[in-house]
């Protein structure tokens, strides 16, 4: 059953025609002559209709890029109801097809450089993706590769190593997706969806007009699909594609495949006996306070200890802690990895602005939880020093993308204060 009846040459949210571009074999998409109009149910129904109504003899006839009525359409309300997939079109369109014109246009030497800084990362155990395939073959990555590119390290790997010209330009792309991702509030879709507007009205300027495909002109309506929808990281195909790989193990060989997957969950959902526990909160690896790993930092910690009035021998110390379905590290526990999970941001009443740290050791104290961190300071120069970007989107970006230094200040805080884990990138 198909759900999209749609000619290539129109898109499907919006009444726009593609174009057939000679030069470079494509339909394009010119940014300068889109209609932002949407559709509505009730137009695209009667397009359908009046499209099966004039297709006979096996002969599709397309009426405004509609080629026929879906049962399925009784179902969803078009198109507010159908998302773009970030993962298809972001992280497996727009991501490759826009490395592969990078490398075109650079030296061996600068590829090599890029490949160089990617085998060098070091990630949180949880987001350790390594990136097997060199850049000039950015289109075998998969796309968790690529969605760890665009959002988290790509802007400073790009910034060091590509013409300004480029970095600049996909520092915007990678600042709106990362909006979109994950938005705070109204205010930063509506930033995010300016810059992804002029992110696409200047592509063809800064490559050529073969890069106004589909891919390229479907992002200007991801702003819209956020506002209604949430952010791109709750409406992909990354969880489907988790979903996809547990129930393929149900099914076996190519037929009644439905019935088998049905049935054997059925079953197993019958005879699993063992209940499954939610994780909760918990302190792991609990350390000694006369533990050598622990002597560079005791100084430290017992001053942040007095503060809080806190007795050291009647306080616990852990190198792991697990939050629900998030497991912290502390540089202690990760010196022996590879992994680098140590690193957080966090945030306090004092502070209107993010902080960073490196996470020491996790405290227990009557039955409350705290971190001892060493804290970052913010870099003498900005990610926006090295780029050409509008001054207007200066301290956005810098907070997307801050250049830091670790300092010598400790600081205790509570374990509720810990925002998130952080991917740190060497930025020399």
């Amino acid at each position: 059953m198909n759900l999209f009846f749609f000619n290539i040459r129109r898109t499907f949210h919006i009444f726009v025609t593609g174009e057939w571009s000679i030069e470079n074999k494509v339909v394009v998409y010119p940014f300068t002559r889109n209609n932002l109009t949407p559709r509505t149910h009730s137009t695209y129904l009667n397009a359908a209709k009046e499209a099966q109504t004039k297709s006979i003899r096996g002969k599709a006839v397309s009426i405004g890029g509609i080629k026929g009525l879906s049962t399925l359409l009784q179902i969803f309300e078009y198109p507010c109801q159908i998302v773009f997939d970030y993962m298809h079109l972001v992280c497996l369109g727009h991501v490759p097809s826009l490395i592969k014109r990078w490398c075109q246009n650079v030296d061996k030497s600068v590829v090599n450089s890029i490949d160089a800084s990617l085998n060098q990362l070091r990630l949180p155990h949880n987001l350790n993706i390594p990136f097997l395939e060199s850049v000039s073959n950015a289109g075998q990555w998969k796309a968790k590769n690529n969605r760890l590119f665009v959002l988290n390290v790509g802007v400073p790997i790009v910034t060091l190593h590509l013409p300004r010209l480029l970095a600049s330009h996909f520092l915007l792309y990678s600042m709106a997706v990362k909006i979109f991702h994950a938005p705070e509030s109204i205010e930063e879709i509506n930033l995010a969806e300016q810059v992804m507007n002029y992110y696409c009205k200047t592509a063809p300027l800064i490559h050529n007009s073969s890069i106004e495909i589909f891919s390229l002109h479907a992002h200007i309506h991801l702003a819209q699909q956020v506002r209604r929808h949430g952010g791109l990281a709750h409406t992909s195909a990354f969880a489907f594609e988790s979903c996809i790989r547990f129930i393929q193990k149900k099914a076996h060989g190519s037929k009644h495949l439905g019935a088998q997957i049905s049935y054997w969950i059925d079953l197993q959902t019958m005879i699993q006996t063992q209940q499954v526990k939610a994780p909760t909160i918990a302190a792991i690896n609990e350390i000694k306070w006369l533990d050598g790993r622990l002597s560079s930092y005791q100084a430290a910690l017992s001053g942040q200890l007095a503060s809080y009035k806190f007795d050291v021998y009647s306080c616990s110390f852990y190198l792991r802690f697990k939050h629900f379905f998030v497991t912290y590290h502390t540089i202690i526990y990760d010196q022996s990895f590879k992994c680098q999970s140590y690193i957080v941001s966090f945030s306090d009443s004092t502070h209107d602005f993010i902080q960073y740290g490196n996470s020491i050791v996790f405290v227990k104290s009557n039955s409350h939880f705290f971190v001892l961190v060493q804290k970052y300071k913010l870099s003498k120069k900005s990610i926006t020093d090295y780029v050409d970007i509008p001054a207007s989107l200066h301290s956005k970006i810098n907070q997307l993308f801050p250049l830091l230094q670790l300092s010598d200040e400790f600081l205790l805080i509570p374990i509720e204060m810990i925002r998130h884990k952080c991917v740190s990138i060497a930025f020399d």
